[in-house]
């Protein structure tokens, strides 16, 4: 299991320079870009002859692009709307191969008012079916975050499985709402074949983290968890520390399941 951080919150305000510079001082090998970003410039709208500059950039520091964070999503009601986001995150995908990075991620996120759970949920679908079937031949995958009202496994867990394709899978983001008596595990064991990416918060939170790490290295997990953090004005210092965290939890997870 790798640590990266997504540049949503922590990595907010920073050129690319410093992001890297950020992941190699706290021990991590990848970032995860958001898109839409004014300040580190890895955009659908990079020019072919940008995307390698931001390339050899990133791979003369031995990092990789961890993740592209799309905002695309398709629980519209409008199929011209759904269209948009699909060629939309289409667009990422074909970023993402020129990267080298193997991940995009999209949205289901909430259900319109009035519409039928089922019936959006086949929208979201169909639509995550169409970018896949694009961007297989390119080695990406295309991961559904449990966020929204698709945060419920129970909505996004059919969607997964009704799109029915390879590259697809879940990106799952640590949420107490999840936890049954205080434990992830029955949430985890319903969506683990599936999970090809985490999203990470604060430890100090209530959220069973040392649980959450030993139930992926048992399965033997190997992908990313992003550090999604607040920002913080001394961000470098701050994913450091958060590093260092997180190589505490995975080594007492190790240690758990060395019994």
């Amino acid at each position: 299991m790798k640590l990266s951080f997504t540049t949503y919150q922590i990595g907010k305000n920073l050129d690319l320079d410093a992001l890297l510079e950020m992941a190699s001082a706290s021990g991590c090998t990848g970032i995860e870009f958001r898109l839409e970003s004014k300040d580190h410039g890895v955009e659908i709208s990079c020019t072919e002859e940008e995307r390698k500059v931001i390339r050899k950039k990133i791979e003369d520091k031995y990092l990789e692009v961890a993740g592209i964070g799309t905002g695309f999503r398709f629980q519209f009601t409008d199929p011209e709307e759904r269209k948009t986001h699909i060629e939309g995150a289409k667009q990422a995908c074909k970023l993402a191969y020129d990267l080298g990075c193997s991940r995009i991620r999209v949205f289901g996120n909430k259900i319109p008012e009035g519409v039928n759970a089922q019936d959006c949920s086949a929208w979201v679908a169909q639509s995550l079916a169409e970018v896949a079937d694009y961007a297989l031949p390119l080695g990406v995958d295309v991961l559904l975050e449990m966020h929204g009202h698709f945060n419920y496994w129970g909505y996004a867990l059919p969607v997964i499985k009704m799109a029915n394709r390879q590259n697809i899978g879940i990106l799952y983001n640590c949420d107490d709402r999840d936890l049954v008596a205080g434990s992830v595990q029955e949430t985890y064991e319903r969506i683990a074949p599936y999970i090809r990416h985490i999203h990470l918060h604060g430890f100090h939170t209530t959220y069973p983290y040392l649980e959450l790490f030993t139930l992926l290295l048992k399965d033997g997990y190997e992908g990313y968890a992003s550090a999604e953090i607040n920002g913080s004005p001394d961000a470098k210092n701050m994913m450091m520390l958060y590093g260092a965290c997180f190589r505490a939890l995975r080594k007492a997870a190790e240690l758990s399941l060395r019994g």
